[in-house]
């Protein structure tokens, strides 16, 4: 049985890699033809209250501090630097730099936890009666520094002593001043312990009058090696102080298998 898992995994994987370099040479024809059509923009490009979306178009910077406590006790800050650049109409760069600190096992620990670098191309805008959409695709890289120190980042999953791989799909859906963002992810390890994680996330965005806006985040990931789902929610308000200036905060509780018990966070945009 052992070895058959072993055999399925990689054949999974092998199936995986084979559908990203599919999706990178289609997305990158579609764009292309996208690029030539005058279809309407998201309504959240450009929008500071709107950058929460990670299908955007909103060039941004957020500096983010939080801290989780798992169901152990142990106490985890993070600090983060987590930014959008959007190189051109057909695509943009995520990224996210975090620093940790944790007093797990009753010893302080701190250091750089992870680098995550997440291209994404945006493949066709339209409507869908009332509602407008578009549709992009992507991987993300993540480069894991906490592979010789376990203790750090691994309340939320990071610090898995691997360097992973995840290909992405996702839908902006927005009417009005409602966002709606089904996204799926796929993690594999390229270096490092086996990594095998399928993340599932929806992402709730309304915005007010004011220029404040309110998120639900819900992460579902389905860890098919230990055949657990240790999620998180995720409910986030803030406002714009001014076009390229805002402030929010969240609060952050474990779902299903989730090691976390409670989080905070308090953040700034910059919008350019």
């Amino acid at each position: 049985m052992n070895c058959l898992s072993k055999n399925y995994a990689f054949l999974l994987k092998s199936i995986l890699l084979c559908a990203l370099a599919f999706w990178i040479m289609t997305s990158f024809q579609t764009v292309y033809a996208e690029e030539q059509k005058k279809n309407s923009e998201q309504a959240s490009q450009g929008d500071g209250t709107g950058a929460s979306d990670p299908l955007s178009k909103t060039n941004s910077i957020d500096l983010k501090w939080t801290r989780l406590n798992s169901e152990s006790g142990a106490d985890t800050d993070n600090w983060w630097i987590k930014g959008n650049y959007s190189f051109a109409k057909w695509g943009k760069l995520s990224y996210e730099l975090t620093y940790a600190r944790t007093d797990d096992a009753g010893e302080i620990t701190d250091g750089f936890d992870n680098l995550s670098l997440k291209p994404i191309f945006f493949l066709k805008r339209g409507e869908l009666g009332s509602w407008k959409y578009g549709l992009a695709t992507g991987f993300e890289l993540v480069f894991d520094f906490a592979d010789n120190d376990p203790s750090l980042g691994t309340i939320e999953g990071y610090g898995t002593g691997s360097d992973l791989f995840s290909p992405l799909f996702g839908v902006s859906f927005s009417k009005g001043n409602t966002i709606l963002v089904p996204l799926v992810q796929h993690y594999v390890e390229f270096s490092g312990p086996d990594v095998n994680t399928t993340g599932f996330r929806l992402i709730a965005i309304q915005k007010f009058k004011g220029n404040y806006w309110a998120k639900a985040d819900i992460i579902l990931p389905y860890d098919w090696n230990n055949e657990i789902f240790p999620g998180t929610a995720e409910l986030e308000v803030g406002k714009m102080l001014s076009k390229s200036f805002g402030i929010y905060g969240s609060g952050i509780a474990g779902i299903a298998d989730s090691q976390l018990d409670w989080g905070a966070s308090i953040n700034v945009r910059f919008v350019f």
